[in-house]
């Protein structure tokens, strides 16, 4: 937050082992993040106008595929994931992730079912190669599985 001169509350979750908490009690950081950014204030599940039209500069898409990967992904010998419950938002990621880095997910694809309906929804890469690509142009945050 040094962007901002501001030093947010970090606090670790009693609910949830190894989660912790960052709260920012600052209009002008809301106000960033919701205008500069385009990114809408409260749910944004089924809300991909947004995320289209993020006003991320094409460099720094990597960073926001890691944090996409870091927190909803995984990263194994056999695959690299990303799993939603909103099959449209994977869409877009996918497209997305062609267009600034030229990595091809494949998907989406169903990854859970309850009661037989899709309630979440996979892209992957697979291929060795692709793999190797992945890992060296996003700065994904934890540890990396041999490939």
């Amino acid at each position: 937050m040094k962007l901002f001169g501001w030093k947010p509350v970090v606090y670790k979750k009693k609910d949830r082992e190894k989660t912790w908490k960052l709260e920012m009690n600052s209009l002008i950081i809301h106000r960033f993040i919701n205008k500069a950014l385009g990114i809408p204030v409260g749910k944004k599940s089924g809300n991909i106008s947004f995320f289209q039209n993020l006003k991320v500069p094409g460099e720094y898409y990597k960073h926001v595929l890691a944090g996409l990967i870091d927190t909803d992904g995984y990263v194994s010998k056999q695959y690299i994931g990303l799993i939603q419950s909103d099959e449209k938002f994977l869409k877009v990621i996918k497209l997305l992730s062609k267009q600034h880095l030229g990595i091809e997910f494949r998907g989406p694809y169903v990854n859970r079912k309850i009661n037989g309906v899709p309630v979440g929804w996979i892209i992957s890469i697979y291929k060795k190669a692709d793999k190797k690509s992945f890992i060296e142009s996003v700065p994904l945050r934890y540890k990396k599985m041999p490939l």
